[in-house]
């Protein structure tokens, strides 16, 4: 079955406590137990196929989405900081 952790968490892989399922990427876990016991919970979120897409897209519309409004460099759009953001330091010049 595929699981995905709720939004801004991570939860542990069963027998591997310092590996993580992570709020953007499915993955793959057996029916045993220890999963569907998180999913009861509520850490865990069962999906299908059709909602696993649906979610990389809305995730990477969100990244890009705050990409744009940092304001910062961003060489992959071409983006650049409003001159009223950049900061300077004492000597004139930039940080």
């Amino acid at each position: 079955m595929k699981v995905i952790a709720k939004q801004d968490t991570k939860c542990p892989k069963e027998n591997k406590p310092r590996v993580y399922i992570s709020d953007s990427v499915a993955s793959d876990v057996p029916n045993s137990p220890f999963y569907r016991r998180l999913i009861a919970d509520g850490s865990l979120i069962k999906m299908e196929e059709k909602e696993e897409v649906k979610t990389k897209a809305k995730k990477t519309e969100k990244v890009l989405e705050k990409k744009k409004n940092t304001g910062k460099i961003l060489p992959r759009l071409n983006q650049v900081r409003p001159k009223e953001q950049i900061k300077t330091n004492k000597n004139g010049g930039s940080l």
